[in-house]
């Protein structure tokens, strides 16, 4: 609902100020608008052809196209809503048509820049971030511990083949202990995904793969998706805690459950789950939620957490979101913090989903944490 009112408003107030005060010449004009109505069209289109927004039955190249044109519209809006505001000022109101005749197809070669660029890096080949490297007293490993993490995988019909078999040998060649999937794995329905998501798999950790939900698992089929995760013999962590040996050393990896549960009356993240059952030292305790919303409150020293992972901001996507993604994420958005004695990190995400699939200052990331005696 709020992409398609911002969709709407925004070619509404783009379209009256170009045609009613006829503010460029049609060379750019009308293009413009074509490709402002296509955005204007990517919702029903994709809602035809998937049934929701998170699933369109359409080819890569229309759902990229789709989404570059909602870029577009997005960005001539909001120069257009400056452009406006710079009328108020006497010397640039006084030579109105001037102003508007030179600015309006500046306007749109800089949308149409700004949505194709940051497009082509939000589907640029994830990069290997070598996260964090935690060494301790307490134990001594034969063989550093791996842990990868991939957050906001988003597989839809926006996942291009070769992308997703050189995310998987990017992650074996790391011959990683364990994999940790931190929710948003895939965006539809069980049925249309479940090929594309089958491929997981061929992801190769000695200790297997983790999986906790995000909102996005919540959206269409929640209990389809789990039962999933489970026949592909995943751990699937619903506030609940799955415990390794890896050498001398006990390692707990604590899932919790995601807010968007309570709007399904599903349980809800609790923080009691990671009361320690056994207080003994020399365990290492890795916290994963899908959004980092509210950890700074759940997360209490007594727990003893090391390491906690999340994703869900997509490291705020672009500058000028990156604010508000932080203040809706209890101040988190990408990269590390602490909180107490506990590393928080914070994923850019693995990938983007087509609601919004546009990057600058943020990339697509698998994250590697390893653990050294």
């Amino acid at each position: 609902m709020f992409f398609t009112f911002l969709n709407l408003i925004s070619f509404i107030t783009v379209m009256s100020v170009l045609w009613c005060f006829r503010s460029c010449s049609r060379w750019f004009s009308v293009p413009a608008s074509v490709f402002m109505f296509f955005g204007l069209l990517k919702i029903p289109v994709f809602v035809y052809y998937g049934g929701n927004l998170f699933s369109p039955q359409l080819p890569r190249h229309a759902v990229i196209f789709f989404s570059w044109c909602s870029g577009f519209l997005w960005i001539s809006f909001a120069l257009t809503l400056l452009l406006c505001a710079l009328h108020l000022i006497p010397v640039v109101k006084s030579s109105g048509e001037k102003i508007r005749s030179f600015c309006f197809p500046l306007i749109f070669v800089l949308a149409a820049l700004s949505a194709v660029l940051t497009g082509l890096n939000a589907l640029r080949p994830p990069e290997l971030v070598k996260a964090n490297v935690f060494r301790s007293d307490e134990h001594v490993f034969n063989r550093p511990m791996k842990i990868i993490q991939l957050s906001d995988l988003h597989l839809s019909s926006l996942t291009d083949g070769a992308w997703f078999a050189d995310m998987i040998t990017t992650v074996n060649s790391q011959e990683p202990d364990l994999v940790i999937l931190s929710g948003d794995v895939a965006d539809g329905t069980v049925s249309r995904r479940s090929p594309f998501v089958d491929r997981l798999k061929e992801i190769k950790a000695s200790k297997g793969i983790v999986v906790v939900p995000g909102n996005h698992e919540y959206y269409i089929d929640y209990h389809g998706w789990m039962n999933l995760y489970r026949g592909m013999n995943f751990t699937v962590l619903e506030n609940g805690v799955w415990s390794f040996r890896y050498e001398d050393v006990i390692v707990d990896i604590i899932g919790l459950t995601d807010e968007e549960a309570r709007r399904y009356d599903l349980p809800e993240p609790r923080a009691a789950v990671m009361n320690r059952s056994d207080p003994s030292e020399g365990r290492i305790r890795i916290l994963v939620k899908h959004r980092p919303k509210n950890l700074d409150t759940m997360i209490a020293p007594g727990h003893g957490i090391r390491l906690a992972l999340s994703g869900h901001t997509h490291g705020g996507m672009i500058p000028i979101l990156s604010p508000l993604v932080a203040f809706m994420n209890s101040g988190f958005c990408q990269g590390k913090y602490r909180i107490g004695d506990t590393i928080l990190f914070v994923s850019d995400g693995t990938f983007l989903w087509n609601g919004f699939p546009f990057r600058l200052n943020s990339r697509n990331m698998i994250a590697e944490f390893i653990f050294e005696g």
